[in-house]
């Protein structure tokens, strides 16, 4: 019994750091100030009475690849507020993350998640179907429009010939983009050498993708 009551009063006399003394612990907070280029990374640290650092993790897809550099979090005992901002961005891309915490005692990683950046006015995407395709054969295009009034808009494809000092000219007839804003030709072409190729808005805001 007399031992008992020494352990009590024991941890009863340890420092409150002592006790909280562990792992930092992390919780992610939504990211703030998303342009089409950068955001404001958040989260929540506490260092469990250890000095800790944190950084967060980011990239387009789910294994990251970039991060930001180490920061301290003090070795308090109470979660306080940590932050990064991020550049370099690419525009309407969505970007998975997590934030970082590192003390003594270990390594702690948030689960993962996502923002997007936000979409330029009047941008399109277009994809093709064949980076390389046989000499007098087509291809299929596919894109979306983003920005203002995706829906119902009219789109051509528009091609330059190497060695690309000719003007674009229009190949084939033009589509209506969905509610959406994407859009998708079965057929483009024929092509008879190396050749960039576009898709232009003819209706509303004025507009081309980069070249393909």
């Amino acid at each position: 019994m007399r031992r008992a009551t020494l352990l009590v009063l024991l941890v009863l006399a340890l420092p409150a750091s002592a006790m909280a003394a562990g792992p930092p612990t992390v919780s992610k907070q939504a990211p703030a100030n998303i342009t089409q280029t950068a955001a404001t990374l958040r989260a929540t640290v506490n260092p469990r009475g250890q000095a800790t650092s944190f950084h967060f993790e980011y990239g387009p897809t789910a294994a990251l690849g970039a991060a930001t550099g180490e920061a301290p979090a003090g070795a308090g005992t109470t979660s306080r507020a940590a932050s990064a901002r991020i550049a370099g961005l690419e525009p309407a891309t969505t970007y998975f993350w997590r934030v970082v915490a590192t003390n003594a005692a270990g390594v702690t990683a948030s689960p993962q998640g996502t923002f997007k950046t936000a979409t330029p006015p009047g941008t399109i995407r277009i994809r093709v179907a064949q980076g390389t395709v046989p000499f007098g054969a087509v291809t299929a295009v596919s894109g979306q429009v983003l920005g203002p009034q995706p829906g119902g808009a009219t789109i051509a494809i528009e091609r330059q010939r190497f060695p690309y000092n000719e003007p674009y000219n229009q190949l084939g007839t033009t589509v209506r983009t969905a509610a959406d804003g994407t859009f998708a030709f079965a057929s483009v072409g024929p092509f008879f050498g190396p050749t960039h190729i576009r898709a232009v808005r003819r209706t509303g805001p004025a507009v081309a993708s980069p070249a393909a």
